[in-house]
Order: structure tokens, then sequence, then C-alpha cells
């Protein structure tokens, strides 16, 4: 069975425009795009590889819906594109705009097989600094960030 890509829930709203600079950064070709309410404006990157187990990608990729207004986050992927990528988004939920995203890939777009075996990051990206920024994003916050949301809010555990 195919991978649902657009889930009917308040985050399907968010899937959308794959950022042309994950191509480059990271070595792809022919992405998606789609429409996105707010990406990341001048996002740095990074390369970071680590496989994924398929029960965990699975999480990931189905993402999280806030439940009431207390919700102040939700999460979305795009994708699988072209050379199996994802774009795992996460987002503030009043505002929608994207803080952090994760680049992933996956072998198929077929939900038991990616169940089965999985997938890799490959990459994240999150907002350079803002001049006078009292508390900017960097590196090492936005892996850490990635890692505590993704085991608190979309039940996967990331193991870089």
């Amino acid at each position: 069975m195919p991978y649902k890509k657009q889930q009917p829930n308040a985050t399907s709203a968010l899937c959308g425009k794959m950022i042309a600079s994950t191509e480059a950064q990271f070595g792809v070709t022919q992405l998606t795009a789609k429409n996105i309410h707010q990406p990341i404006k001048n996002p740095l990157s990074a390369k970071w590889n680590f496989r994924v187990s398929g029960p965990d990608m699975i999480n990931l990729m189905k993402g999280f819906a806030p439940q009431d207004m207390d919700d102040k986050w939700m999460c979305c992927t795009a994708g699988p594109a072209d050379q199996g990528l994802i774009r795992v988004r996460m987002c503030r939920s009043w505002s929608s705009n994207e803080m952090v995203a994760l680049i992933g890939r996956v072998t198929s777009d077929d939900e038991a097989a990616i169940a089965k075996e999985g997938g890799e990051i490959v990459g994240i990206e999150w907002p350079a600094p803002e001049e006078d920024e009292y508390d900017p994003w960097t590196e090492e916050s936005s892996k850490e960030f990635a890692v505590g949301f993704c085991r608190h809010l979309l039940e996967c555990n990331l193991e870089p």
C-alpha cells in the first residue's frame, strides 16, 4: 500500500514546497515542489547521516497535528519525492513558521516497505541568526531540538 503523502489533518496545509537549496546542499535533483506557508528564511544546513528504524520512520513521516491552542508545535512531511527524499517540517502551530527541517531518504513510497526497511536522515536545516538575536538557532541546538521534538511529539527515537 503506498504511503499516504497527505494526512487528513491540520498539517496538510503546511506540507509543500521543497526548498531548492536542499537539492544543492544534499546532492539531489528534481525535488517535487508544492506549497508551504512559511518556509525557513535564510536557512543554514548541515549534513547529518544516520539510520532510522522502520517504525520510527513511519512515525516521523506521519507528523503531528496540534490538538488545541495549547499545542505550540506541529510537524508534517513532504515526499517521498524523486530519489526517495522527504522533508520533515517542524513548525510553530500558530504562525506556521518552519523552524527546523530534517531531510531524509526512504527507498520506497510503500508504507509496508518503509516500516520494514526504515530510512535515513541525511541533513538538517535551521534559520540563520538575525542581527542582535538573543538566542539564535545553531547546528547543535537544532539537532538537540529535533531529537527531543521527535521523541516527545512523534514517538520517534532518533539516534544519531
